[in-house]
Parts: structure tokens; sequence; C-alpha cells
């Protein structure tokens, strides 16, 4: 009975992994579809870029990746990053408490 169960809990799970693609409109460029976003709101410098890069390695070419900052030392560093990677930055968007970068995965 509880392999049953498992089972089940591991299909339900695996759904909700899943990225589901959205549109966004990104001022200068119009609207994109963004394939991933990382939540980088309270971390600091070197988890952020880390975790980028590890992003970056799991999209496709040309897939958008939308990543969430309350750091500015965290949005510069990123900003350093994107040009090491070869990607590109398609803008930095100031919300209410944080930035969102949006970077191209190198095409």
């Amino acid at each position: 009975m509880n392999g049953k169960w498992f089972g089940l809990f591991q299909r339900s799970h695996a759904k909700r992994d899943v990225p589901r693609p959205r549109l966004v409109e990104i001022p200068g460029v119009g609207q994109v579809w963004v394939a991933k976003t990382i939540d980088c709101i309270g971390e600091s410098c070197l988890r952020p870029q880390l975790l980028t890069i590890k992003a970056l390695g799991l999209l496709q070419e040309g897939d958008v990746l939308e990543l969430k900052f309350d750091n500015p030392g965290s949005v510069e560093g990123i900003h350093a990053l994107i040009t090491v990677l070869e990607v590109s930055h398609l803008g930095t968007v100031k919300n209410d408490g944080y930035w969102s970068v949006y970077i191209r995965n190198a095409d």
C-alpha cells in the first residue's frame, strides 16, 4: 500500500516542478516568454550567481531566465556575470522592493 501512495506523490510532485512559461513585458523590448524564474530575494552574493549558472545549464538555447533580487550588490554581480557567460541581457526592471533581471540563454 505504501508503494502505491509514494508513486502517486511522485507523479503529482513532478507536475509541480515543471516550469510553465509566462509572458512578461520588458520596457524597451516588449513581450517575452520567461521559461524560468529564480527568486533570490533575501539571498546575498555568490548564491544568486551560482543559482543563475545552474539554471542556464538546464535551459534551452534562446530561453529567457528571470532573476529576482532585493540586494543591490547581487544585481551588480549578475550584470558582471552576464558578460562573462556571454548571454544576452534583455533588461532590468525595478519593482516595489526588488529588481527583476531578464537574460536570454546563449543562442
